[in-house]
């Protein structure tokens, strides 16, 4: 990352930087979070149209979640932990998290444990697990209840180990930067610790293939995908400061979307998916040119502020459906995304935002830990 400033002028423009809302990161959240309901609710319709092969790649969606969550976190936290890391700013920044995160995750963990049939999975162990959002540290095989949570809890992993990477990748050079994101995609890339795990797996006799073992290997997997995010983003914020020319940015924008295009063609690439995430999340940053109008706008900033709100009710919705309206998955997708949608931004307005900001206000004072109410 960048030297820290030397003077007052530059200390004023490297906290306004930090401060900045950056529109089109929100608007690109919410085509993410689009991506991953589209996966889930078109799984069961048959074809070959191009939409819906771009809408068997949401997991792609995902992968730009996690890149998106660690840039905007180094984004607004930088100058918070490029000194030191206090007791008081680490608990006030993890505060800040929990009230992002955790109330309407715990809403709608009771919500499928009142209207969703139990699921194998769904124990009472995995129970405390959600409860907790420990459900993908290790600690077990299995996706359960609100299945889309398991992210949730790899997030929260990462962010307590975000302040202790920011502060030492802050004062240090863009090298530490450029070091750090090439370790992660040598991480990303040849998945060292599966090789480490799996054959300690198969002396102990646990599964080692499939879908359900993978997911143990989750947070090792996801937490790199993250660390991409942090690393990139020094190199962004030094990018903007020397070159501000819209067709730049919106080349690597572009090429971005072009990778994203090739693995809906050619899924056998979809270790790409992060590095498409990298070049898109990267070109928005300037908040200029092709990329402010695609996702700044207003109608894809409305997504991106709902994104969180439609991630964790749409898997819930896609159950209910067929359960209680006795209306088959497959027609009607064109009626369920409104609903998805509808669902989504009320839940968000009506519960999600007020209570967040009941948190980082009354009760992080109450506890002594003032948040920023930069958007993250």
């Amino acid at each position: 990352m960048r030297e820290l400033p030397t003077t007052a002028r530059d200390q004023s423009a490297v906290m306004h930087d930090a401060m900045r809302d950056v529109r089109t990161l929100t608007g690109l959240r919410g085509y993410a979070a689009l991506w991953v309901m589209l996966f889930h609710y078109t799984a069961s319709i048959e074809g070959d149209g191009i939409l819906l092969l771009i809408a068997r790649q949401g997991t792609c969606g995902l992968t730009t979640f996690f890149v998106l969550s660690g840039f905007i976190l180094a984004h607004v936290y930088h100058n918070q932990f490029a000194v030191r890391v206090s007791g008081a700013s680490y608990r006030a920044f993890l505060w800040a998290r929990i009230a992002r995160v955790y109330p309407l995750h715990l809403v709608t963990l009771f919500a499928w444990l009142a209207l969703v049939p139990r699921q194998p999975a769904d124990t009472a162990l995995t129970f405390a697990l959600n409860l907790f959002l420990i459900q993908s540290w290790g600690l077990t095989n299995e996706l359960s209840w609100n299945q889309p949570s398991w992210s949730i809890s790899v997030e929260f992993f990462a962010y307590l180990l975000l302040p202790l990477v920011v502060r030492h990748l802050s004062g240090r050079g863009l090298f530490f930067s450029i070091l750090g994101f090439t370790f992660a995609c040598w991480a990303v890339i040849t998945l060292p610790y599966s090789r480490l795990i799996m054959p300690l797996a198969h002396d102990l006799g646990l599964p080692t293939s499939g879908l359900i073992f993978l997911y143990g290997l989750s947070l090792a997997q996801w937490l790199f995908v993250f660390l991409l995010g942090v690393c990139i983003q020094p190199l962004a914020a030094s990018l903007l400061q020397r070159c501000n020319r819209e067709g730049m940015w919106d080349s690597i924008f572009l090429s971005g979307l072009g990778v994203f295009l090739l693995l809906c063609f050619d899924r056998s690439q979809v270790w790409l998916a992060p590095f498409a995430a990298v070049l898109v999340t990267f070109g928005l940053y300037s908040d200029r040119g092709l990329g402010a109008r695609l996702c700044g706008n207003r109608v894809a900033v409305f997504f991106g502020e709902i994104s969180y709100a439609l991630y964790l009710t749409h898997y819930i919705l896609l159950w209910l459906w067929p359960l209680y309206f006795g209306l088959p998955q497959a027609p009607l997708l064109a009626a369920k995304i409104p609903v998805a949608l509808g669902l989504a931004a009320a839940v968000h307005f009506g519960f999600e935002r007020p209570v967040r900001r009941w948190l980082r206000n009354k009760a992080g004072d109450a506890i002594g830990c003032p948040c920023p109410q930069a958007r993250a």
